[in-house]
């Protein structure tokens, strides 16, 4: 393809190649990016209990294919073999821990303020805007709104 540039992984340790992979045209890109959209829509009214699925299916697969991993990293990064089996540990953990959890870390959560009530949620933007520049970065993945009733107005 013409005016892209391919990304090699190389071995550190041998300067041989591992992988090269293509990259993606800006077509494909907006293509794989509308999707990720919709079924983010469509994810966000998937009870808790099934979105934990796939997070557990993926601590599960990374202790099954621990090896596999351990030996990538070194040969990709030059990870020692005992820092790769943890660092797929703890990637396992933290697919568990967030399958366990999610649903109360993003519950409503009840603050202190001189409104008669005021919680706080984190909701996914609605329209996510693009950068003008790689450097400006895409913003916070969620944003922070909160429901209060003001205390004047109950005066």
């Amino acid at each position: 393809m013409a005016g892209t540039m391919a990304l090699s992984s190389i071995n550190p340790a041998t300067d041989q190649p591992i992988r090269v992979y293509e990259e993606a045209s800006s077509e494909a890109v907006a293509t794989a990016l509308s999707a990720a959209a919709a079924a983010a829509a469509r994810w966000r009214r998937v009870p808790f209990s099934r979105r934990a699925e796939p997070l557990r299916r993926a601590g599960a697969l990374l202790r099954e294919r621990r090896e596999d991993l351990v030996l990538l990293m070194t040969l990709e990064m030059g990870k020692p073999l005992a820092q790769g089996r943890a660092e797929a540990d703890k990637c396992a953990w933290v697919c568990e821990h967030y399958a366990e959890h999610a649903e109360a870390f993003l519950a409503a959560e009840a603050v202190s303020t001189e409104a008669r009530k005021s919680d706080i949620r984190l909701r996914a933007p609605r329209r996510r805007p693009t950068p003008a520049s790689p450097s400006e970065g895409f913003g916070t993945p969620a944003t922070v709104a909160s429901s209060a009733s003001s205390a004047s107005a109950s005066s």
